[in-house]
């Protein structure tokens, strides 16, 4: 997956595409990448869902990838697993890693991605 560019500077995550409309904007613009789960999930497959780039602004898409979306999506992905069984939970569990590998591609210890290097250290590896 390449991005055009990576907002490493925000600390908020503002620029997230609330609306079903927003959502389908930036799938339609900028593709599958700004999405985990692009298609759906099975209780709503018609919107894309944990997105990770920025929305489109002003009739513009940047395709930006977010490191605070990264990490919302991080975030979410922990606090749902307590629930989560089996397959279920292995497909969390792979996905939390590739979240934290994307995240980790761009970290540095100045930006917004330094959250991935200590989120790392708690991974384990099957």
């Amino acid at each position: 997956m390449s991005y055009p560019c990576v907002d490493t500077t925000s600390t908020k995550w503002t620029a997230k595409p609330y609306s079903d409309a927003e959502r389908r904007k930036v799938l339609e613009k900028c593709g599958r990448q700004c999405f985990l789960f692009p298609d759906g999930t099975k209780s709503d497959p018609d919107t894309p869902h944990y997105p990770v780039c920025i929305k489109c602004a002003n009739g513009r898409c940047r395709c930006c990838l977010s490191c605070i979306g990264l990490k919302a999506v991080y975030q979410r992905l922990i606090m749902a697993m307590p629930r989560y069984r089996g397959a279920q939970l292995e497909k969390a569990e792979i996905l939390k890693e590739r979240v934290v590998d994307l995240a980790l591609h761009h970290a540095t210890n100045t930006n917004a991605c330094k959250w991935a290097i200590s989120a790392k250290k708690t991974i384990t590896r099957r």
